[in-house]
């Protein structure tokens, strides 16, 4: 794999991330774990060329998580989108067809989204409000 770049700033910042509570990096290891419990192909994380997300504020008292991954190719970032898109099918326990930027909402009233603001990059949203998960205007 690429080496980590945590401070990717040519990635599309999601524009309502504000005062967030922690910047993390989730790292080859943290991808290759998520791909494995929902069940997809962990040779997918060899691809993996950065991560970064955000926890921030949501709602009154809610925390949302955004998580950009970025990719090799753009093939390896459409297989992880695939995979995300069907594990918000499972979560929100709803039936295809589901297209990126599509909300679905779980039953404890989570918004999850999946997105690709680049051809490499993926962006999963897990939030409070759907404010927070719809693209900007």
């Amino acid at each position: 794999p690429g080496s980590p770049i945590n401070a990717q700033t040519d990635w599309p910042v999601a524009p309502t991330i504000a005062d967030p509570y922690l910047v993390e990096t989730a790292g080859q290891l943290g991808l290759r774990l998520w791909i494995e419990s929902a069940g997809g192909d962990t040779d997918l994380a060899s691809s993996w060329m950065a991560d970064r997300y955000w926890l921030v504020p949501d709602g009154e008292a809610s925390t949302a998580l955004i998580w950009d991954v970025a990719f090799a190719s753009d093939e390896a970032a459409a297989r992880f989108e695939e995979l995300a898109l069907q594990q918000v099918m499972a979560i929100t326990e709803s039936e295809p067809p589901l297209r990126a930027g599509e909300i679905r909402i779980s039953k404890n009233r989570r918004h999850l989204c999946v997105r690709r603001p680049k051809s490499d990059c993926v962006r999963f949203f897990n939030t409070a409000t759907a404010e927070l998960a719809r693209p900007p205007d």
